[in-house]
């Protein structure tokens, strides 16, 4: 049986938290589980702390590192306790039952060959959310690949994000780890997109998670009133110009896409009503910062 590990990255949510933990201890078979905790200051490591033994691994940063920094830091670990296969979450996924179970029949169905699998994410609500970028190149008769494992329940994708993705670590060994310095959005797409262009990957019908969203609506520094969130879009903005840097797309394309991208500042006076300086700036540095962002992807 092949060694799984779940690993969940967790800051200031000890509730969500627990709920995430929990349903974990239900899933059949794993393990192990590594916390990573990036700092709280809510209260989570005394929970945490009580939970500690030989197959639940709990690890308090020194300051919060993000979402980026803390699952390269997990499945540094993983790699490291010899587990052989890291299920990636935030502490706001709550895996239904036989979650885990779907996604090793699917791996059991691929032979184990392919590069991360996903699972559906749905909403309180019962809204299918966070939906990967289906893999839409051509096999040998010209045809999208997406459907080559639908029989079995999976549309092949090209990304996914880090609500519930299935990798193997010694996709970790040939490719790297996620960006630690990414900090925050973007890490799970350029992570997934550097495994989907070498393998096959894919989203698993029958593995279901929860995705506790704080909000509904779609993420957005024109929405957002969080004064301390606005400044993290930073990140966005620096991290989707690095995104398009790599991109194999024409010359063409790239400037079209940046230029949409700069378009923000430009439309957040008639977007937003509040704090629309700092949104501005925020904007300019993030994509300033993008052309010069050159992060090395570290090893296990």
């Amino acid at each position: 049986m092949k060694k799984v590990c779940a690993i969940v990255v967790t800051y200031n949510r000890a509730e969500l938290l627990r709920s995430c933990i929990e349903s974990l201890l239900l899933q059949r078979p794993l393990d192990g589980i590594i916390v990573v905790d990036n700092c709280s200051g809510d209260g989570t490591h005394v929970y945490l702390s009580a939970l500690v033994n030989e197959h639940f691994h709990v690890y308090r940063m020194n300051e919060n590192t993000g979402g980026a920094g803390g699952f390269h830091y997990g499945l540094r670990k993983s790699v490291e306790l010899g587990y052989e296969y890291s299920w990636i979450m935030d502490d706001d996924a709550i895996p239904r039952d036989g979650a885990l179970d779907a996604l090793l029949k699917a791996a059991e169905v691929l032979d184990w060959d392919f590069g991360f699998l996903s699972s559906k994410v749905v909403s309180e609500h019962g809204d299918v959310i966070n939906i990967p970028i289906v893999d839409m190149s051509r096999n040998d008769a010209g045809c999208p690949r997406w459907a080559d494992q639908l029989e079995h329940g999976m549309v092949r994708i090209r990304r996914s994000t880090f609500v519930s993705v299935f990798v193997p670590n010694a996709m970790l060994r040939l490719y790297g780890l996620p960006i630690k310095e990414m900090f925050i959005w973007g890490d799970d797409s350029e992570f997934t997109l550097r495994l989907s262009d070498k393998h096959a990957c894919y989203v698993v019908g029958q593995s279901v998670v929860l995705h506790k969203r704080k909000s509904n609506k779609s993420l957005s520094v024109y929405s957002e009133e969080n004064r301390t969130r606005i400044q993290l879009y930073y990140y966005f903005y620096r991290n989707a110009v690095y995104a398009i840097r790599k991109d194999e797309k024409s010359f063409h394309e790239k400037i079209y896409a940046l230029l949409r991208l700069m378009s923000a500042v430009f439309l957040i006076p008639f977007r937003s009503r509040t704090h629309l300086s700092l949104r501005m700036a925020v904007v300019i540095r993030g994509v300033a910062a993008g052309f010069f962002f050159r992060p090395r992807i570290a090893m296990p």
